[in-house]
């Protein structure tokens, strides 16, 4: 465990998503969390 009262965000960004499904809105959030992660290391 760490300590989260030291953390501050170098950067914030807003996810829209909709799905008739909360399952789906899940792993469509997700998803989404993966490929920005994966796109910022890519540019880094």
């Amino acid at each position: 465990m760490i300590d989260t009262s030291n953390l501050q965000a170098s950067e914030e960004r807003n996810i829209e998503l909709t799905s008739s499904d909360i399952k789906m809105l899940l792993v469509d959030w997700l998803s989404e969390l993966l490929y920005l992660f994966e796109v910022m290391r890519s540019y880094s």
